[in-house]
C-alpha cells in the first residue's frame, strides 16, 4: 500500500477566492451535495466568507480549509460541530479534478477526523456521499467511517432528489 501524499489543511482566507471559483467545476460540484450547478464568483466569496467568520467564532464550531501541497491548491474539506450538544458532526471535502486519485481525499479526510475528535471533542463523526461516488466511498471506509444506510431524496437536485449514502464513526471506534 502506498503512502498518502504529503499535503497541509489551513483556514481559508480571501486570497483563496480565485482558486475556489477555478476549482468548483461541474465535474467536482456533481459529487456535492446539493451542488450539481457550477460555481461562480459569488458562490466562492459566499464559502470564504462563512470561513472566515467561522475561524473568528467562539466557541469555534467549524473549520472550512484549504488543503494544498508545496503551495499548490488541491481543494477544500470542512469538520462542523453539527450537534455541539450531542459531541456529532460531520465532514465534506473536494479535491480539484487534476488531483483526483492521488490519495488527497484520504489525508484530507483523515486530517478532518483528526480535528472532529481533537479540537470540536466530538464523539460521533458522520459523512454522506452520492451513490455513484465509488471513489468516495473507498476514501471513508479506508478513514475508518462504516456504512449506515441510504438517506432516500436527500438532496434537491435540479430536475428532482437524489439520495446519500451515509457513513460514521465514533471516537471509540479506533480508526
Amino acid at each position: 500500500m502506498s503512502a498518502e501524499p504529503t499535503m497541509t489543511l489551513r483556514d481559508t482566507t480571501a486570497a483563496d477566492l480565485d482558486a475556489l471559483e477555478e476549482y468548483w467545476i461541474p465535474e467536482v460540484r456533481r459529487w456535492l451535495a446539493g451542488q450539481d450547478e457550477p460555481g461562480d464568483r459569488r458562490t466562492a466569496q459566499e464559502y470564504v466568507d462563512l470561513a472566515m467568520a467561522s475561524a473568528r467564532a467562539v466557541p469555534r464550531l467549524r473549520y472550512d480549509l484549504v488543503a494544498e501541497a508545496g503551495g499548490r491548491f488541491l481543494g477544500t474539506g470542512r469538520v462542523v460541530a453539527s450537534d455541539p450538544l450531542n459531541a456529532s458532526g460531520d465532514i465534506g471535502y473536494a479535491i480539484r479534478q487534476a488531483e483526483w486519485g492521488k490519495g488527497y481525499a484520504t489525508s484530507i479526510a483523515r486530517q478532518l477526523l483528526d480535528i472532529g475528535f481533537g479540537p470540536l471533542g466530538l464523539h460521533r463523526i458522520w459523512a454522506t456521499v452520492h451513490p455513484d461516488n465509488v471513489a468516495g466511498v473507498r476514501v471513508l471506509e479506508k478513514v475508518g467511517m462504516r456504512y449506515e444506510g441510504r438517506l432516500r431524496d436527500h438532496y434537491r437536485v435540479p430536475g428532482g432528489w437524489r439520495d446519500s449514502l451515509l457513513y460514521a464513526v465514533l471516537a471509540t471506534d479506533g480508526a
